[in-house]
């Protein structure tokens, strides 16, 4: 099985991958991160197996016949450096303010006067990418402003480059328990809040269910079964453990945040929210009944191991899924044969 994608997948990759060939020892996962845009062509032209990336697809790529199969959600950290004097909270227009070079001094959303300058990702990063699906962000064309600067799409980096004037974003897991950064919260909401908008999906993208490999299906089941996610915890942590900025830490004379009390909602949840590309209320966990079915015939007829219950994972916030068909499994007249059969069921 070939899977190529974001590099912001490759630890989680080559963790899946471990857990998946250790289970399954007639399994192999071959690996790459050439890049999501790489990636997906390669899955189109039917060079690859599965594509690993961490954004949702585009109504064009879904155009194509790709469907997105989310594994993982992360929440994104907006962040100053430690001696940053600005030690206020920002709303969700400001900051896509500030993204557009709209906001350019800290003056301008309460702190002390002086150039805001922001520290953005490659267009080509995932991260970057996610803030796309809000419409906070398109309400102007997706680009930075003037003030911006560039760096590799890696968090140590990024932290790095801070200082004391800039203001940047991460996946919050890579920054929670850092020293070297402040997380600024929005609307007086930090990351760790169920209310926290600002996130990034992350999973795997297939072309057609009906011509999906059983040992695909069986790998995308497992990553979705408690084995699979405590792989993916576990990768997450060594994710955040590699975060090692080159910056000292925080001295006892830089700027504290005020404490964040009673973190709420945003008051402007509709305007933030991500846009749904399909509506119709279909929640992508319904996408854990395919793989669900089709890892229990496939280890019945290969490996005739005992049969393994996959329960569904919690629901996460509404990612645009598209409805998929639904894998039915039905037991033919024998009870030795296993027929797997696709239905479209009315009203997915």
């Amino acid at each position: 099985m070939r899977v190529d994608g974001s590099p912001s997948m490759t630890v989680i990759n080559e963790s899946l991958k471990r857990r998946f060939e250790e289970r399954y020892d007639e399994t192999t996962v071959e690996l790459a991160s050439g890049g999501t845009n790489e990636a997906l062509q390669a899955l189109i032209n039917d060079d690859i197996d599965l594509a690993a990336i961490g954004r949702p697809l585009t109504p064009e790529e879904r155009a194509e016949g790709l469907v997105e199969y989310p594994i993982n959600r992360e929440k994104i950290a907006i962040i100053v450096g430690p001696d940053n004097p600005f030690t206020g909270n920002l709303t969700f227009a400001q900051f896509a303010q500030i993204f557009r070079g709209e906001i350019q001094d800290w003056s301008e959303v309460g702190g002390t006067a002086g150039p805001i300058r922001f520290v953005d990702r490659p267009e080509t990063s995932d991260t970057r990418q996610a803030f796309r699906n809000y419409p906070v962000f398109q309400a102007a064309p997706f680009e930075a402003g003037d003030n911006a600067e560039a760096v590799a799409d890696d968090t140590a980096v990024v932290i790095d480059a801070l200082g004391t004037d800039g203001i940047g974003y991460a996946i919050y897991s890579q920054v929670e328990n850092q020293p070297n950064v402040r997380i600024v919260p929005m609307h007086q909401t930090l990351p760790d809040n169920p209310a926290y908008p600002f996130s990034q999906p992350r999973g795997y993208v297939y072309r057609s269910a009906a011509t999906l490999a059983a040992p695909v299906l069986a790998f995308l089941g497992f990553a979705s079964a408690p084995e699979g996610q405590e792989a993916i915890a576990e990768a997450v942590q060594e994710e955040a453990a590699a975060v090692t900025p080159a910056s000292p830490a925080p001295t006892a004379e830089s700027p504290a945040a005020p404490p964040v009390e009673s973190p709420t909602a945003s008051p402007d949840a509709v305007a933030t929210a991500p846009v749904e590309e399909e509506r119709g209320g279909f929640p992508w966990w319904w996408l854990l009944l395919l793989p669900l079915l089709a890892v229990f015939g496939w280890l019945f007829g290969r490996r005739r191991a005992k049969r393994r219950c996959l329960r569904p994972l919690p629901r996460l916030p509404r990612s645009p899924v598209r409805p998929l068909p639904r894998l039915l499994l039905h037991q033919g007249l024998r009870q030795s044969q296993w027929h797997l059969s696709w239905h479209l069921e009315p009203g997915l």
